[in-house]
């Protein structure tokens, strides 16, 4: 067991966190190399298994006769909460801690929460590569360029993360060509690819972010959307169809994905009929961020092409789920043009105070409707309406039947 735990931290001090992790499972016997093996399998564990991780180092926490392995293992525990993305129990973790590998730590919480200001107060004064590139990034997002610039000189240039800062600020500078140069030399670091593909296509390079892609199989399903859009752009739209798809059946990316899919057909027809496709399987797919808002956007494209039997549908989807949505009133925009082609203009007028209530910003366009469906109601009231729109913009006409 001892050479067997000696082994396992040593591949834990040269990297091989999935080796150490295996060589340290199982280590659970009382005793001091019981306590060494947990805690060097917990640091293991921040790597490959993080859930299981959290458990091994608060048991080094609440069991360590040894003081420095305690706060270590105080501090491992504060980088796996801000690893999984937990940045308030990190930061109470951390509380208390002045150590300036806890202030380093501390900051790079405060850069992940956009809270730049608070992490160059932790590094201030700290001389080590990691706190000058915390305050290099700080700067760089508070767009002081010089600032950050003189914080990476001091940096060995062939680390990845300094490539990736200074290829950043290249892009943000318009210096596209410079900033291509280090993407193309780092292209195997996938934070220095997947920012530099996106920086390209803000560009208008599509040709090039294209080809960086096209041969990455194992992507993130938000590159795997973008990687998608650009086969689209460049005229390869089976290709992210297939894309498209298998995010779609896998539950990823769901708004990305399903307006993609309906995106990719070239006439009116074929999009609503990819539309009534994904609404015969929302039934079957978990709630997902956007889902109103796609809504929304297929009754704008149903409404376009005059198919009120889709529209019903839509909007029957649509309410009462996301009756407090902030696309709410546009939905009711659509369903009050729909009372109105169809003869119902006190619902239309209902839909349209609705619709007003939930976006103000709608009233304005929509008073020529709401005129128009007055005047089966009161006549008067309606001529009114259009008298004060005439009056109020040159371009407005009356209609024929109130003339």
């Amino acid at each position: 067991n001892y050479a067997t735990v000696s082994e396992g931290c040593q591949a834990v001090r040269t990297c091989e966190y999935a080796r150490a992790a295996e060589l340290l499972d199982g280590m659970d016997s009382p005793g001091d190399i019981a306590e060494q093996a947990r805690f060097y399998r917990g640091i293991a564990r921040v790597y490959t298994d993080p859930e299981n991780a959290e458990q091994d180092i608060i048991a080094t926490m609440n069991s360590a006769r040894d003081p420095e392995q305690a706060a270590a293992a105080r501090y491992m525990l504060a980088q796996l909460y801000y690893l999984k993305g937990q940045n308030s129990d990190a930061l109470q973790i951390l509380d208390g801690c002045t150590e300036n590998y806890c202030n380093q730590l501390r900051a790079e919480v405060y850069i992940q929460e956009g809270n730049f200001q608070e992490a160059l107060k932790n590094v201030e004064g700290v001389n080590t590569p990691q706190a000058q590139l915390i305050r290099a990034t700080a700067y760089f997002n508070l767009m002081d360029y010089d600032k950050a610039e003189r914080e990476l000189a001091g940096l060995d240039s062939s680390s990845h993360d300094v490539q990736h800062l200074k290829m950043k600020m290249l892009f943000k500078k318009g210096d596209t060509k410079n900033a291509t140069t280090i993407l193309l030399d780092n292209s195997e670091y996938k934070p220095i690819l997947f920012d530099g593909v996106k920086e390209l296509m803000l560009a208008g390079d599509y040709k090039l972010a294209t080809q960086l892609l096209e041969n990455e199989n194992d992507l993130p399903a938000d590159m795997q959307v973008i990687k998608a859009k650009l086969l689209a752009w460049s005229g390869r739209p089976r290709e992210a169809h297939k894309i498209y798809t298998e995010l779609a059946n896998n539950n990823e990316m769901l708004y990305d994905s399903l307006s993609g899919l309906t995106s990719l057909e070239t006439s009116p027809q074929a999009e609503l009929r990819a539309i009534r496709n994904v609404l015969s399987r929302l039934p079957e797919m978990p709630d997902f961020a956007q889902k109103d808002l796609l809504l929304s956007q297929y009754a704008a494209k149903a409404a376009a092409a005059q198919d009120d039997e889709l529209l019903v549908q839509i909007i029957n989807t649509f309410f009462p789920q996301f009756e407090d949505s902030p696309y709410a009133g546009d939905v009711y925009a659509e369903r009050a043009k729909l009372f109105a082609n169809t003869g119902r203009p006190q619902e239309c007028i209902n839909d349209i105070n609705s619709a007003s209530e939930k976006n103000p910003l709608l009233v304005e366009g929509l008073r020529f409707l709401n005129a128009t469906c007055t005047e089966d109601i009161g006549m008067l009231a309606a001529l009114l309406e259009y008298k004060n729109m005439c009056n109020e913009d040159s371009r407005s006409t009356l209609p024929a039947a109130v003339k």
